[in-house]
């Protein structure tokens, strides 16, 4: 009755290998061993591989049935009498009327061992009762399904096929790992089936990862892109899938017309369902990245119960279900599909802007509710709602500020504010170009209420602040405030009184800051408000500290902590904690501020805080480089660099990378130290940050000194200097001023460094240093060589003079002419052109004659990098020629 399995099955189709699937196909093998298993329906939406995967099942269990397998193909059929027809024609049975049939295939099938697969059985569902007469009158036979939609009928085993697995790309990950997705290894095997040469490199890894990441791991649209490179590299093709539709067509002409294209395929699941359920379907498209069933039934509310015809979507592969949790259950589309769900939607202007203003109210509504209940629930909680929510949100929010509502606009800013800042508010430029563009071009004082309109003006504020835009961060910072004033809001007032005081003290303004936190810290005490004093307080801690006031801040920051503790603001602790460490780092006790450092990493860690975690790593950096294990240090501040590079924070980079510089410096790798030294300095200067370039100047002219370059030693010790005056830094003064007076005594001008060093004496005392640091042996041989110089009594004169000297005084008396270079070889600081770190250490390594493949192999990159650096120093240097860079950094002394 039945042929061979060899020639029952599509063999076009087993030409191809079923990639991914080694799981599915053991589960299904194991499910049909069983007795008790009759009926095995392989679930799954339109273009996941059921077809392919049901053929591979069979070949696996062929040998369990005596009397074979038979493959019945659907995809023309529309109705039960049909499907009775085609089970019947590949069986070649015949019968003499069609009411017949039924009853001579039950008696043909009634005594054979055999499996029989019936693939895309979705279009003829009604036929599905038919299928349990056939089992009931034929007790060996077993049947596998393929379905886009659930059979509903006693006696079925579901076997749900989910899309093929995909690769993490988020992380740092090499080609080999990359290839370990099933979706990857299929895009690869079906483009190497017309190019023979194509290769999976680094190159095109992450790119071809990620377009099987934008298409689901849905195998025919990762064929139907496959057959793209034909025309398009993989970059290319990538830049052109932003709509995934219109590409994906021309499918193998021996698969069903439905599947040659995926809009087709997508279709034709689309044409299965009522009308209720089409426009359903439709209006769901507004969501993106899942969504609850209470927010389908606010935005999508239908004729028909929504919840049940969620059920039906999800029955029928059109909707998945992400893995439950105790308290809610969520849905969500393959993005593919919602691409479809949104063409569909787009045809009908009016139901398509009725969706989306559902969708935009409801989560307007839903984040101010949750903002209203911060105070009142779990952090964890909170925190982990907006993350869940966050592409809705931002979706909603997009829509209401294309729709030009600028009060609901400000609304949803003020409720998003405490997330913003949770998850880092440095990643949200966009949206604080938005927000001072309407506070700044737009009349909305007349339409929004008063505290509305305060509350956006600090958002907007903040996010100005870490943009580094603080002029303009403190011109609505001040016109808040005088709305809250006008209101009789003091709690609001405090909030940006604290706002306010974070920048002066990030600008120097010591007097400032301490007005307007002290002022924001009395409203706080007076309103009871525990959390506004603990983060009042911390501020303060953070100003006295910053000033050398240490047994002014411990007291401070100690009590800002308890308070943090008392209202359970794990973020509140990790910084007071941050600052606790500070302290005890100036007061010489290093390993208990790296104690603390450390607790206030994994307190930010714990709360997702990326930004401050990125910076918990630089204190500990920095402790480390104190306890000279530089390659701790330089490990840490590496890391953070990564960190602090991903979301931003230019600040923070700059600050890695100086830190790198002095951990390989003192590691006694010049160059490479000096490149990310100058690295550092580009990025301080491109920030406008004087007090970074300065420290950086500093340390140039400290090594400059130690190589005997009196001239650049003197030019970058006096611009640094003037800076630090500039900028009232008491603890580089004292550096600035001491490097001053050891230049001047090396060239001979001990008056000069008299003069210096007294001044340096006094400020060390005046900033609480006298019993913590005191002079280095160095300054000693330079006062006893002064004092055999100028004689006991023109020295102790000169000595009293520079102790009453300002450190401008002091300065200003030490001005020298430029200085003479001593006799060390002259090594300039600076590399020409900005060349990077990695650069530099090419350039080194081409002047020592290795060729690109032996730097590829010496720094483990690969040949295509070193020939881009190699071009790249080059431009940088102005030359033509390997032999012309050489010459260049001998020269120069760059190696």
């Amino acid at each position: 009755m039945t042929e061979p399995i060899s020639k029952n099955l599509p063999l076009a189709m087993l030409l191809t290998p079923c990639i991914g699937r080694e799981l599915e196909i053991e589960a299904a093998g194991e499910l049909l061993r069983r007795d008790d298993v009759r009926l095995l329906t392989l679930i799954g939406t339109g273009g996941v591989g059921k077809t392919r995967l049901a053929l591979a099942i069979v070949h696996h269990v062929q040998s369990l049935f005596s009397n074979g397998c038979a493959c019945v193909f659907l995809d023309s059929i529309w109705d039960t009498d049909g499907v009775i027809s085609a089970i019947c024609q590949q069986l070649n049975i015949r019968a003499v009327e069609q009411q017949q049939l039924v009853e001579t295939l039950k008696a043909a099938l009634k005594e054979k061992r055999m499996l029989l697969l019936l693939d895309n059985f979705e279009q003829v569902i009604s036929a599905a009762p038919l299928l349990l007469d056939l089992l009931i009158a034929c007790p060996d036979l077993k049947l596998l399904v393929t379905s886009r939609i659930i059979l509903r009928v006693r006696g079925e085993y579901e076997l749900h096929i989910p899309p093929l697995s995909l690769s993490d790309v988020r992380g740092n990950c090499t080609p080999e790992e990359l290839l370990q997705s099933a979706a990857v290894q299929l895009f690869v095997q079906r483009v190497q089936a017309f190019q023979p040469t194509f290769q999976f490199n680094g190159i095109n890894a992450r790119c071809i990862a990620e377009i099987c990441m934008h298409l689901d791991g849905l195998p025919l649209a990762i064929e139907l892109a496959a057959a793209r490179i034909r025309l398009f590299s993989p970059q290319m093709l990538q830049e052109r899938l932003e709509k995934r539709l219109p590409l994906l067509i021309n499918g193998p002409q021996d698969l069903p017309f439905r599947q040659q294209t995926l809009r087709d395929t997508l279709a034709w699941s689309f044409t299965l369902l009522d009308s209720q359920e089409q426009r359903l379907f439709r209006l769901l498209a507004a969501f993106h990245d899942g969504f609850t069933i209470e927010a389908a039934e606010r935005v999508c509310g239908t004729g028909k119960a929504t919840a049940d015809l969620l059920t039906l979507l999800l029955e029928k592969s059109l909707l998945q279900q992400k893995e439950p949790t105790s308290e809610d259950r969520r849905l969500f589309m393959l993005e593919t599909i919602r691409e479809y769900a949104q063409e569909c939607l787009a045809l009908n202007l009016k139901e398509e802007e009725m969706a989306h203003r559902a969708h935009a109210n409801y989560y307007l509504t839903l984040v101010e509710t949750m903002e209203s209940k911060r105070e009142h629930i779990e952090h964890s909680a909170w925190y982990t709602f907006f993350v869940q929510e966050q592409a809705n949100v931002g979706a909603a929010w997009c829509w209401i500020v294309e729709q030009r509502e600028m009060e609901l606009t400000l609304r949803f800013c003020n409720a998003l504010r405490a997330f913003w800042i949770a998850n880092g508010i440095w990643l949200y430029e966009k949206e604080y170009h938005i927000l001072a563009q309407i506070l700044l071009e737009y009349d909305v004082a007349r339409a929004t209420p008063v505290l509305v309109l305060a509350k956006a003006l600090v958002t907007t504020g903040i996010l100005a602040f870490y943009q580094h835009d603080y002029d303009r961060c403190v011109s609505f910072y001040e016109e808040s405030l005088q709305l809250c004033r006008k209101q009789g809001d003091s709690v609001g007032a405090a909030t940006i009184l604290n706002e306010l005081g974070k920048v002066a003290r990030l600008r120097g303004q010591r007097s400032d800051a301490l007005a307007f936190l002290h002022e924001s810290l009395a409203i706080y005490r007076t309103t009871g408000n525990r959390q506004g004093c603990a983060q009042a307080l911390l501020l303060l801690a953070d100003v006295a500290s910053s000033q050398f006031h240490q047994d002014e801040a411990l007291p401070l920051i100690q009590e800002s902590l308890a308070l943090f503790r008392e209202v359970g603001d794990t973020r509140g602790c990790a910084a007071a904690l941050g600052i606790q460490a500070q302290i005890f780092d100036f007061q010489g006790d290093q390993k208990r501020a790296q104690a603390l450092a450390e607790e206030s990493l994994v307190l930010y860690r714990e709360v997702g805080d990326t930004w401050e975690s990125g910076n918990a790593l630089l204190e500990m950096a920095k402790f480390a480089l104190i306890r000279c294990d530089y390659a701790l240090a330089y490990r840490w501040a590496a890391e953070s660099l990564t960190i602090t590079r991903e979301i931003r924070n230019r600040e923070g980079s700059a600050w890695a990378l100086c830190l790198m510089g002095h951990a390989r410096l003192y590691l006694e790798e010049e160059i490479a130290g000096m490149a990310l030294l100058q690295e550092s300095l580009k990025c301080y200067h491109d920030l406008g940050n004087r007090k970074g370039v300065a420290l950086l100047l500093l340390t140039f002219a400290r090594r400059s000194f130690e190589r005997g370059d009196y001239s650049m030693a003197q030019a970058y010790g006096s611009e640094s200097l003037t800076i630090f005056i500039e900028r009232d830094s008491r603890l580089a003064i004292i550096g600035g001023l001491e490097i001053l007076g050891k230049i001047a005594a090396a060239q001979g001008h001990y008056k000069q460094a008299t003069l210096l060093l007294a001044a340096t004496t006094t400020a060390r005392s005046e900033a609480g240093l006298a019993e913590i640091a005191t002079s280095e042996p160095s300054d000693e041989q330079i006062i006893a060589a002064a004092q055999a110089q100028l004689g006991e009594r023109a020295f102790k004169a000169l000595w009293k003079e520079g102790c009453v000297m300002t450190p401008q005084q002091a300065f200003n008396a030490s001005m020298l002419k430029p200085a003479q270079k001593g006799t060390a070889k002259t090594i300039h600081p600076y590399t020409p052109a900005q060349i990077t770190a990695r650069e530099m250490e090419v350039l080194n390594l081409m002047t020592r004659g290795f060729t690109n493949p032996q730097i590829g192999h010496q720094l483990t990159i690969s040949p295509v990098t070193v020939n881009a650096h190699v071009r790249s120093i080059y431009n940088k240097l102005d030359v033509n020629s390997r032999s012309e860079a050489t010459r260049y950094a001998l020269e120069h002394h760059l190696v």
